[in-house]
């Protein structure tokens, strides 16, 4: 997915969009996509088979894991990175997204969205200004930072 499409599906308010932003908590807080939920999960894991969805889920904060469990209610879950052009296999982002189609097999009803990821990373985003940036990290971070 281009930027511009990210930046139509998030202002399409009929969109079930869900943003998965993978870069480490500093590049997140330095600016992501409105609304992206910061899942800093360590390569290694991603690329493990074993480490399903439901293991990440519990590793998560409540806040974020709460939002990724709503994931088949959504039309798109878009991966981000910094700047992959591509999902190769063996890359964080197929990792990823591997992760949502190991959950889906043997279901019932399959979760008819798509996962996608976004083309150039969170630096196509800087670079096109096409989608609306944050700043900071998600309140939960935050909160977890007051209390230190």
């Amino acid at each position: 997915m281009k930027p511009s499409e990210l930046a139509t599906r998030m202002h399409d308010a009929d969109a079930h969009l869900m943003i998965l932003d993978l870069r480490q908590p500093s590049a997140f807080t330095a600016g992501h996509a409105a609304g992206a939920v910061s899942l800093p999960i360590p390569s290694t894991l991603l690329k493990r088979q074993a480490f399903t969805l439901d293991k990440l889920l519990e590793m998560l904060p409540p806040n974020a894991a709460r939002i990724v469990s709503t994931w088949r209610d959504m039309s798109d879950v878009v991966i981000v990175d910094q700047d992959s052009t591509a999902a190769v296999a063996g890359s964080i982002i197929a990792g990823m997204a591997n992760k949502f189609h190991m959950a889906q097999e043997g279901e019932q009803g399959a979760w008819r969205g798509k996962i996608w990821f976004l083309r150039g990373g969170m630096s196509a985003c800087r670079n096109t200004r096409e989608v609306d940036i944050e700043y900071g990290a998600d309140e939960e971070e935050e909160a977890g930072a007051d209390e230190g």
